[in-house]
């Protein structure tokens, strides 16, 4: 027979079962409070601490409760205290200790122009003027890049959403979490946006993409969070064009980039967002890309090459179209990678012919380029300050003298010390200095202040996550 057990002893390993399954939970948000991880939990953080399975379970239990805790009163009044500070014509950076005046030479220059705003998928800045076996891979964005003002040490802002990610950073000025897919988990009609600061300048607001709407939900976030009047999808151009190429799924930006400067040509003053698709990953062959044989590379550099390549004759289509229609000189062109191309360290080094060490290949793979074109503007600048994705907002709302009340980023044409952090992997980068905040190295030429520089960076996330939680400004 079975062995009987007493109703105390199966309370007791009742209690103990359920001590044991709460216990993760409560030691990981006792080891999070006031820290950068108080609002956003990453997994590598969350296993370190109590282990895989104890985090899976807690990040089942967080998943349960459903609705993200609310900001409390005093994060609340951190955050007023922040931004008022910010929102003066001067304030003291925390960095440099130095005082930045948000009015510069670049204040303005641009409020009789339009501004289109063109996000390169997976393009990373290595490809500007960049030769292999003897030819050019980028020849219509290398002829841009010589007569804009561009910025060679500017990097990708975003987290596990990816090409999301950097369309929000962009508008908004602030970084995904890293952890969450931002325009689903913190998708809200509050943020103040370039859509809408255009909008409110009397401009027409307008997004573009490749893709059906429903991807990411382009069709109704572009429109509640991040303030744009209309957003064209794929639906709309094959409907215009039930011919119109496809590659993997995706509209052919050699067909998309100049179908965009068509419809803009209809508009009287526009702020417009085009996010090229072509070259997206898989880097599979496919019957409409060109496929070269470069004798020193990976395959999977090979490939990707070869849609790079046809996303640069897409550009120049796009050129000449602006041109045909007349609005290329009225208007400013801004390009922006939006994250990496994923490709691993040996393919890399095959394109470079050199070998990589960790720090090399991480800022590399984040680097992508931002150029911002427009002839009768500007004369060709190569700008080394360190920005981020998250920069375009600040930086472009100067730029067209725009009524933005709120100075979170950085103006890249402002005299504030560069700063980019990668919120997937807390890679810090700094105008002089290189820190993988998690194990705490440093990389510089110079000798730093890696603790201010780390403390910097905790104030900056722990206010970006406290935002994206807030309703603040609304």
């Amino acid at each position: 027979s079975g062995r009987v057990y007493s109703p105390v002893y199966k309370i007791s390993l009742l209690l103990g079962s359920l001590l044991f399954m709460i216990s993760p939970v409560i030691l990981l948000n006792n080891n999070i409070n006031n820290t950068i991880y108080n609002n956003s939990v990453s997994g590598m953080y969350g296993t370190n601490q109590v282990g895989l399975y104890n985090y899976i379970f807690y990040d089942f239990v967080d998943w349960m409760e459903g609705d993200i805790p609310p900001v409390t009163p005093k994060q609340e009044d951190e955050l007023i205290t922040y931004l008022r500070e910010k929102e003066k014509d001067t304030y003291v950076n925390e960095l440099s200790g130095e005082t930045v005046n948000i009015i510069n030479d670049y204040t303005g220059i641009a409020s009789d122009k339009n501004l289109l705003m063109i996000q390169l998928e997976a393009f990373n800045e290595f490809l500007i003027n960049l030769e292999i076996d003897g030819v050019e891979i980028t020849p219509n964005l290398n002829r841009i890049y010589e007569k804009a003002v561009s910025f060679d040490n500017f990097y990708s802002s975003t987290g596990i959403g990816n090409t999301s990610d950097a369309e929000f950073s962009a508008m908004t000025g602030l970084y995904a979490n890293g952890n969450d897919l931002t325009i689903f988990n913190f998708a809200n009609d509050n943020y103040q946006t370039l859509a809408k600061d255009f909008r409110n300048n009397g401009y027409s607001s307008l997004s573009f993409h490749g893709n059906t709407g429903g991807f990411y939900r382009r069709g109704i976030e572009h429109i509640n969070t991040l303030g744009f009047e209309k957003h064209y999808d794929l639906e709309y151009f094959q409907s215009e064009n039930p011919d119109a190429p496809l590659i993997h799924g995706y509209l052919d930006d050699k067909y998309f980039l100049p179908e965009v400067a068509k419809i803009l040509s209809q508009e009287e003053k526009f702020f417009g967002l085009a996010i090229t698709v072509t070259s997206h990953s898989p880097y599979v062959p496919t019957s409409p890309i060109k496929h070269h044989e470069f004798s020193s590379l990976t395959s999977l550099a090979n490939n990707y090459i070869d849609f790079v390549m046809d996303v640069d004759d897409a550009i120049g289509l796009f050129i000449d179209a602006m041109e045909e229609t007349g609005i290329l000189d009225d208007t400013v062109i801004l390009f922006y990678g939006d994250h990496t191309s994923s490709l691993f360290i040996q393919d890399l080094e095959s394109i470079h012919n050199r070998n990589y060490t960790e720090v090399e290949y991480r800022t590399a793979m984040q680097n992508v380029p931002l150029i911002i074109y427009n002839e009768s503007i500007f004369a060709p600048t190569n700008i080394q300050k360190v920005g981020g994705t998250v920069d375009i907002y600040r930086t472009m709302a100067n730029l067209f003298g725009l009524d933005s009340q709120y100075h979170f980023a950085n103006d890249l044409f402002g005299d504030e010390p560069g700063f980019s952090y990668n919120p997937r992997n807390l890679d810090l980068i700094f105008d002089d200095a290189v820190i993988f905040y998690p194990s705490g190295e440093v990389y510089s030429q110079t000798n730093v202040d890696s603790k201010k520089y780390i403390e910097y960076f905790e104030k900056y996330k722990y206010l970006n996550d406290l935002l994206l939680k807030s309703e603040h400004f609304k």
